[in-house]
């Protein structure tokens, strides 16, 4: 696994034992800042720089993970984060309107490998710094 620790990510996740989880697994490739709650992520959001990548989960205790995607893309500097939604909701449905709102990609949780995880975000990251992530729904994730 390579070290990308120079790259910053945001996990926004309830889940006290994923966020746990993910964080481990992805803080030996990345910089790692959790916020388990809505409110958490827009205290981060408005006290640090953007982070490259935003892991954003839908349904949380205080927010709407579809509100904070819409806020975090209508912000002047914020816009520009990778956001990659990781949820349990798979209806088509939710992945059409985290696309609709800007989302770069939409992953459900119990259908991804984590230890592929820091692979596939840095993948994702570098086809946005070079232009080619594809934003439409139901686009491959990288393998």
């Amino acid at each position: 696994m390579k070290d990308h620790t120079d790259v910053h990510v945001l996990i926004i996740e309830d889940d006290p034992i994923l966020g746990d989880l993910v964080e481990l697994i992805i803080k030996k490739s990345f910089t790692v800042h959790l916020a388990a709650t809505g409110e958490q992520a827009d205290a981060y959001l408005e006290a640090h720089d953007t982070p490259d990548i935003i892991l954003i989960d839908i349904i949380l205790p205080d927010a709407n993970g579809f509100d904070i995607l819409r806020k975090i893309r209508s912000h002047p500097t914020h816009q520009s984060a990778l956001c990659v939604m990781f949820t349990n909701l798979s209806q088509e449905s939710d992945k059409k309107r985290a696309f609709e709102l800007g989302a770069d990609e939409y992953f459900v949780k119990a259908d991804l490998d984590l230890d592929k995880l820091p692979d596939i975000l840095y993948q994702l990251l570098e086809q946005r710094r070079s232009g080619v992530v594809d934003r439409s729904p139901g686009a491959d994730a990288p393998e």
